[in-house]
């Protein structure tokens, strides 16, 4: 807390002075106004509530100790251009990567997955095991031109387990990423 001292004086005449100072609050700093309505409205259309028609979902994966410290697999899904690219950073050497692009089939399969799977409810919670030589899997899905997004752990996350659409995409997400990663190397 701010603490400021208040000095007063009074003008006793015009020869003497009777003052005295004490310690007070400073008031707080003033906080910025809520939005307003029409600031809402300006970027209503960034955060529909639907699920975006053009996504990305980025698939990240965190090792505990084996060849590489961590990958990331990022799947684009637009109306025309639908691709898969992957980067890992191995511990003892520089990045690796590989891309490629979606058959038609796997990206109607991963689109009609991603919707199922209902990304944006709860659910979000698993388990970190990599410092025990294991994995950290999170998916994070947001529109390809930016706007509500949802981050989720799948390592030790019972809805990808027993959510069958969610179970389905993760796989599909895992056989990509294992595919491009042989592809890498």
């Amino acid at each position: 807390m701010r603490h400021v001292h208040i000095c007063r004086a009074l003008f006793i005449g015009t020869s003497v002075l009777i003052g005295g100072c004490s310690e007070a609050q400073a008031p707080p700093p003033p906080q910025p106004p809520p939005p307003t309505p029409a600031y809402r409205e300006q970027y209503a259309d960034a955060y529909p509530t639907d699920f975006p028609s053009r996504f990305t979902i980025v698939f990240s994966r965190e090792y505990g100790m084996w060849t590489y410290k961590a990958c990331t697999l990022t799947v684009d899904l637009s109306s025309n251009d639908n691709r898969a690219e992957v980067f890992c950073y191995p511990a003892e050497r520089a990045p690796v990567t590989a891309r490629r692009n979606l058959t038609v089939d796997e990206a109607a399969r991963l689109r009609r997955l991603a919707e199922r799977a209902d990304l944006y409810r709860a659910d979000h919670i698993g388990v970190d095991i990599s410092p025990t030589d294991g994995n950290f899997d999170t998916i994070r899905v947001r529109p390809i031109l930016g706007g509500r997004a949802v981050v989720l752990v799948t390592s030790g996350n019972r809805s990808f387990a027993d959510d069958e659409a969610r179970r389905d995409m993760l796989g599909l997400l895992k056989g990509l990423l294992l595919e491009l990663v042989a592809a890498a190397v």
